[in-house]
């Protein structure tokens, strides 16, 4: 019998909803409910965000009047990682148990989903390569550089340029990898959304989109339809598209009013 993950597709949400149901579905893994898991799932933000890691400061990751003025959310991931603004995007994340169908190494993980990512591009037309480095390439020091700016081992780029740029978290039990597949970006926003000097590197030199590498529009359901197709050649499953269930509606809701739509969560870490 053909082994199944569930699917969930989510429209744009609000940020905090979406860190939040990631994270519910991350706990409630860990906690030993696994009848759903695995779980792969793509959704969309309800404004542009600016998201950046759980261990980075706020005052360095964000320039908060900017993105005020600019009309963008921000929001601290559960993951780690460095900023990314969400615009034009396709974000999944992957929440399973830890084992042998995708690692029981973070490394491991890492090229196990990345897989099913590049069948997903090979399958929209575009030849991508996983990234063999294992380190930032602009320096570890600088923290405040959007998370683009750097490849680690096992992410995805193409001619040199990174394509798609994902964040990890781990307990014993499950994991939660999540990430940007980009279909287009506007590089001075991203700069201005972190506060970048006025001569930083310009992120087309380090990262493309999908729409560029075809040269046309691509919508976020195109590439919804081609990821489906690459995570089921590379994982031999069927994905079936489902919705949450009343559980993790709950813990979602309560993790949403009490950690992520906070200032004690998204700034004072």
């Amino acid at each position: 019998m053909e082994k199944q993950w569930r699917l969930i597709i989510d429209g744009a949400l609000p940020a905090e909803r979406n860190m939040a149901i990631d994270d519910a579905m991350f706990r409630l893994c860990g906690a030993g409910r696994d009848r759903v898991y695995p779980t792969l799932r793509f959704y969309q933000w309800k404004n542009p965000t600016l998201s950046f890691g759980s261990s980075q400061k706020f005052d360095r990751a964000v320039d908060e009047g900017y993105c005020k003025k600019a009309g963008y959310d921000i929001v601290r991931r559960p993951t780690g990682g460095r900023a990314v603004l969400h615009d034009i995007e396709a974000t999944y994340s992957v929440v399973a148990p830890v084992g042998e169908e995708l690692g029981q190494s973070i490394q491991e993980t890492y090229r196990l989903v990345s897989e099913g990512i590049l069948q997903g591009l090979i399958s929209i037309g575009i030849k991508a390569e996983t990234e063999g480095k294992d380190g930032a390439e602009r320096g570890e020091s600088l923290t405040y550089l959007p998370c683009f700016s750097s490849s680690t081992k096992y992410e995805l780029a193409f001619e040199g340029k990174k394509i798609v740029g994902s964040a990890q978290r781990r307990s014993n039990n499950a994991f939660l990898q999540h990430g940007s597949i980009l279909i287009d970006f506007n590089s001075e926003e991203l700069l201005r959304s972190i506060g970048a000097e006025e001569d930083a590197e310009d992120p087309g030199n380090y990262m493309t989109s999908i729409s560029r590498i075809l040269g046309r529009d691509v919508s976020f359901k195109e590439v919804v339809e081609h990821m489906t197709i690459g995570f089921e050649k590379a994982f031999g499953v069927k994905l079936t598209e489902q919705g949450l269930t009343t559980e993790e509606k709950e813990v979602a809701a309560f993790f949403e009013s009490t950690k992520y739509n906070t200032d004690e969560w998204n700034k004072t870490r």
